[in-house]
């Protein structure tokens, strides 16, 4: 009986134990392994919005009004000139490429914008028209996370064709675009990145784009360029 009774009591005292354990065991984990502390950027980043563009897009609908804007140069090759820019006052925030290969070299054979606008209180994200012969590629998209623009482009060009870029965004602010608050595209297409052009990068806002398109599919050329805010400044002295 003295057996019997130190074995049961001996099994309730082990499950006691580890009943009475385990929240302990989770709250000493609890303690060795707390929640990771976010970064400045990382909580700016949640609070950023596209709603954060309403008194710029304010600023963009008076230059529009007032032809407040120029077309930067093209980059790349083409006979058939395009122009694209949001119809109302809108921002540049992306872009979809459309891919070619030839000898397994890609370059970039169209594209199409993507245009923050504003609508009524608040905005609307929405593309503009496909440039280009796109043929079958599946396109690669390159767009702003909320509270972003394109600030400008790096682009890698050769013989009229364009065989790699990336985008770098820049922070929307109530009057233009943050330089120092910026983030970089993944790198597609051919040729070393380092050796990439970065056209526009001024912090002026970006309107659209604008370029060239080759006479026929056979061609690899195709041109890019930004529409940006604000005369050109040797225009402005004239």
């Amino acid at each position: 009986m003295t057996l019997r009774r130190l074995l049961s009591t001996g099994v309730l005292l082990a499950l006691f134990a580890a009943l009475a354990g385990a929240p302990l065991d989770a709250q000493e984990k609890k303690k060795k392994d707390p929640p990771a502390k976010k970064t400045e950027d990382e909580k700016k980043d949640e609070k950023a919005s596209d709603k954060d563009a309403l008194p710029l897009l304010a600023l963009v609908e008076e230059a529009g009004k007032k032809s407040d804007y120029r077309l930067d140069p093209t980059h790349g090759g083409g006979k058939t000139p395009y122009e694209d820019g949001p119809k109302t006052p809108g921002l540049l925030v992306g872009l979809e490429l459309f891919p070619g290969v030839a000898n397994k070299v890609e370059y970039v054979r169209g594209t199409k914008p993507i245009f923050l606008r504003q609508d009524g209180k608040s905005t609307v994200r929405s593309s503009g028209h496909t440039h280009g012969w796109v043929g079958a590629g599946i396109p690669v998209r390159l767009e702003a996370k909320p509270g972003y623009a394109v600030g400008g482009i790096k682009i890698h060009t050769i013989f009229g064709e364009i065989q790699g870029m990336s985008v770098v965004f820049y922070r929307i602010t109530e009057t233009g675009l943050d330089k120092n608050d910026l983030y970089e595209s993944k790198y597609w297409g051919h040729n070393d990145p380092a050796s990439a052009k970065l056209v526009g990068g001024t912090g002026e806002p970006i309107l659209g784009i604008h370029g060239m398109v080759a006479a026929d599919a056979r061609s690899k050329d195709f041109g890019l360029g930004l529409i940006i805010m604000g005369k050109d400044k040797k225009k402005k002295k004239d």
